[in-house]
């Protein structure tokens, strides 16, 4: 990853994953995405001095949308 291809905050998505058609199989339609967002430059030289840093980088959020247009914003911890 070359620096060009980090977005204007330094953050880049890695990963995008969407779970919502297993979610709709509980009968309620829902809209989901789940993505790996981060630095890759940054978190190489995190890894390189701390090997536990390897478990939060990269940051993971999920944003879920309802029916009833109200959307929720989750980050892991």
């Amino acid at each position: 990853m070359r620096q060009h291809q980090l977005g204007t905050s330094g953050l880049t998505i890695l990963r995008k994953i969407e779970p919502g058609a297993l979610l709709t199989l509980s009968g309620k339609p829902t809209r989901a995405a789940q993505y790996a967002i981060g630095n890759p430059l940054l978190a190489i030289q995190l890894i390189e001095q701390a090997k536990d840093t390897a478990f939060y980088a990269p940051l993971r959020v999920a944003l879920l949308a309802e029916l009833k247009a109200v959307a929720t914003l989750a980050q892991s911890r």
